[in-house]
């Protein structure tokens, strides 16, 4: 059962994979317009179930910390903006990828195996996510933000990893990039 919900939880995190074909096919202010839209969206969603008590078609699919919070693809979608409109471009697309692909897969792990092992999976296609917009060592470099702050413990996250993870990934790559230039 726990496997059949996390696979449901991360069909966002595929979609988000869509983000670098939106970018690159429509452009950076479509792609932010789309993401504004779509934040507005679910932040009225968020508000029917937070404030007014009403059950929304994905409440199922909500984690137990979730209940009394904003679900985490709110943070997805902040996320997303926030790296297309800080970050550099390849940096922003390989960080969504970052949160995309390896969140999605280790989360899925996480529900079969040790973390260990998804902390593994998390850096490997981090890392290989991250290629396709950048060098190597800047890839790993995102990968390992990627991964620390999809590993933090709950108790010690002031933010949702659907935030922290390209937020993290992202800081590491643009620095890394500044200094080797």
């Amino acid at each position: 059962m726990r496997l059949a919900s996390e696979f449901k939880r991360k069909a966002i995190h595929a979609i988000g994979i869509l983000t670098p074909v939106f970018f690159e096919i429509f452009g950076k202010q479509f792609l932010i317009l789309s993401v504004l839209f779509c934040l507005c969206f679910s932040s009225f969603f968020e508000f029917l179930r937070l404030k007014h008590n009403k059950l929304v078609f994905y409440s199922k699919l909500l984690r137990s910390y979730e209940q009394d919070r904003l679900a985490g693809y709110v943070f997805f979608l902040i996320g997303i903006l926030t790296c297309v409109v800080i970050f550099e471009s390849a940096v922003a697309m390989a960080a969504i990828l970052m949160l995309a692909a390896g969140d999605g897969i280790a989360g899925v792990m996480k529900a079969v195996t040790t973390g260990r092992l998804a902390a593994l999976a998390m850096f490997v296609i981090s890392t290989a996510v991250g290629c396709i917009y950048l060098p190597l060592p800047v890839s790993m470099l995102g990968a390992v933000g990627a991964t620390v702050a999809d590993f933090l413990p709950l108790h010690l996250r002031f933010l949702d990893d659907n935030l922290l993870i390209p937020l993290f990934s992202a800081t590491l790559m643009q620095l890394s990039l500044f200094l080797l230039l």
